[in-house]
C-alpha cells in the first residue's frame, strides 16, 4: 500500500468510527454487562483494521469489512470471558477462595437449617438486625415493641443458635423451653 492509499485508508476508516460504536453498542445491548465498554470494543476493531489494512481489497465494502472485524472482536471476547467471575476481592490475592469449599456450602445450610427451627418472631428479628442491618430501634418501631424487648429477642435467639450449633438442646438459662422451637428437631 503506497502512502497516499494508506492515507486514503486512514480517512475512511475515521469517518466509519461513529458506525462502528453505535454497531458495538448494538451488539452489546443495553441488559449486557458489557455495555458500557462499547468504546473499548470500537477502538480495538479500528486498531485491527489499521494493523490489517494490506488484507483489505479496494474497491470492496471497508464498512461491511470493519464490522466483520469488529462482530468478531466481541465474539472472541465473549468467548474468552464468559467464565470470569468478578468480585470485589479478585484482585486481592490474600483472601481466600471460597468458591471451592464445600465445607463453607455445607455451613451455611446447616445455619439456615438452625434458624429455620426458631420462632417467627425471633425470625423475624434476626433477619431484621443480621441481615436487612436494621438498628434495634428501627427494628422495634417496625414490630411495635420496644427496643428493649427486641434485644432481648436477637439475644436469646444467638443464644439458641449457638446451642443448636453446638448439638445441644435449646434451653434459656436453666429452663428448658421448647417452645423457642418452631418445628420438631
Amino acid at each position: 500500500m503506497t502512502h497516499d492509499q494508506e492515507l486514503q485508508f486512514s480517512k475512511s476508516l475515521t469517518a466509519l468510527l461513529p458506525f462502528i460504536k453505535g454497531y458495538a453498542r448494538k451488539l452489546l445491548g443495553a441488559r449486557h454487562h458489557y455495555h458500557s465498554l462499547y468504546e473499548d470494543f470500537a477502538q480495538t476493531a479500528m486498531l485491527k483494521a489499521w494493523e490489517n489494512r494490506h488484507s483489505f481489497v479496494p474497491g470492496t465494502n471497508l464498512k461491511a469489512w470493519l464490522f466483520t472485524i469488529l462482530r468478531n472482536t466481541i465474539m472472541s471476547h465473549h468467548r474468552r470471558h464468559w467464565r470470569e467471575v468478578v468480585t470485589d476481592g479478585a484482585s486481592d490475592e490474600n483472601m481466600p477462595d471460597e468458591t471451592a469449599n464445600p465445607e463453607g456450602a455445607v455451613a451455611a445450610k446447616q445455619s439456615l437449617e438452625r434458624i429455620e427451627r426458631l420462632t417467627q418472631m425471633y425470625k423475624d428479628v434476626l433477619t431484621d438486625v443480621g441481615w436487612e442491618g436494621l438498628s434495634y430501634r428501627q427494628s422495634a418501631k417496625r414490630h411495635d415493641v420496644p427496643v428493649g424487648t427486641i434485644k432481648s429477642r436477637v439475644a436469646r435467639a444467638r443464644e439458641m443458635l449457638s446451642q443448636l450449633a453446638g448439638g445441644g438442646e435449646l434451653h434459656d438459662g436453666s429452663k428448658k423451653h421448647p417452645s423457642f422451637l418452631g418445628a420438631s428437631p
